[in-house]
């Protein structure tokens, strides 16, 4: 099944994949309203959708087939290559993100991967998905981070919570106020809060004292 507000683009995955004897495509929709009855009514194992389309946009019917219809398979078919529209599609789990201008041939490999069972996403998407990691791996998030503050750090931060200035806690673990200054701004730069306050907030949100 396909979902696509673009008539030559359902005409010409029709007539391109309609010559593959194990593939057919038992209905095409241009809105995601649509897609949900057609869903229903058809069954399909696979929907190819694009993400800018009228009434009901991908995003939200890529959320409702999950809700919904969790056993039907989601390929993303779009120009979209911006970091947010590829990032908001694989929060939401698509199993393949292709750009337009890929080959039938590609289109097809695709669809026999996720029908599969794997995951497929074209070159320029995972290289937009691989950067993404590489950059979570040197910044690991408030809520990760604050998980890898050191033990000092940690005494640091639990007397800065207890309303603590920096030249009691510098007495209270006879280092000096220099020490305790330079712990605030590295725990909130690795952490990646801009001030105290929302750093004992969020050392108390996930339960760190």
């Amino acid at each position: 099944m396909q979902a696509d507000d673009h008539q030559i683009i359902k005409d010409g995955l029709r007539r391109l994949l309609g010559g593959i004897p194990y593939m057919e495509i038992v209905s095409d929709v241009t809105n995601g309203i649509y897609a949900l009855s057609e869903i229903e009514r058809t069954q399909p194992n696979l929907i190819i959708t694009d993400l800018s389309m009228p009434g009901l946009d991908g995003f939200e019917l890529i959320d409702l087939i999950n809700a919904r219809f969790p056993e039907v398979k989601i390929i993303v078919l779009t120009m979209h290559k911006e970091r947010a529209y590829v990032q908001r599609a694989v929060d939401l789990k698509v199993d393949g993100y292709l750009l337009k201008d890929i080959s039938i041939d590609e289109l097809v490999g695709a669809i026999n991967t996720v029908m599969s069972g794997d995951f497929y996403f074209c070159k320029e998407i995972s290289k937009i998905i691989l950067n993404k990691l590489a950059q979570k791996k040197h910044f690991l998030g408030s809520s990760d981070a604050i998980f890898q503050l050191t033990t000092r750090e940690k005494e640091v931060l639990k007397l800065i919570a207890d309303g603590r200035n920096s030249v009691d806690i510098a007495d209270k673990l006879l280092i000096s106020v220099r020490t305790v200054q330079n712990h605030r701004a590295h725990m909130m730069k690795k952490v990646g809060v801009k001030n105290t306050a929302e750093l004992v907030k969020l050392a108390i949100k996930n339960g760190l004292f």
